[in-house]
């Protein structure tokens, strides 16, 4: 997966730290929030991690201002449709989970790999009514 774009699907603490991953190991990255406000939220804790990261001296503050340039941050589920990957980190209730991959399955090729952070809930419950297997 040669820096192919990844979308995350969250903006909690899961999201925001698999999206620090992501972008300062120089994948395009696609966080998805469902409100304005829960974007600005991500945000907020991708910098805090950044800046954690920084005041460690494990990154320089040039290299997060290069790592946010693979930042993209959205409210539309239709801004995942090129992703090679998606992960969902959507809060931890089986019909939040149900609705995100309903909302993915309807805009992402056959061949994207839609992947859950759910700890508590089966994925075969959160897939069970999906075509895309």
């Amino acid at each position: 997966m040669s820096n192919q774009k990844v979308g995350v699907v969250g903006t909690g603490v899961m999201a925001s730290g698999t999206i620090v991953l992501l972008i300062c190991n120089r994948y395009p990255a696609v966080m998805l929030g469902r409100t304005q406000a829960s974007c600005d939220r991500g945000m907020a804790a991708v910098h805090s991690s950044m800046d954690a990261l920084i005041r460690e001296g494990l990154m320089t503050e040039e290299h997060k201002q290069e790592a946010l340039t693979y930042l993209t941050v959205t409210q539309r589920y239709e801004d995942l449709a090129d992703c090679a990957v998606v992960f969902e980190c959507a809060v931890e209730t089986l019909d939040t989970k149900r609705d995100v991959m309903t909302h993915l399955e309807a805009v992402c090729p056959v061949d994207t790999i839609i992947g859950s952070t759910t700890s508590a809930i089966s994925a075969n419950d959160i897939a069970a009514f999906l075509t895309h297997k």
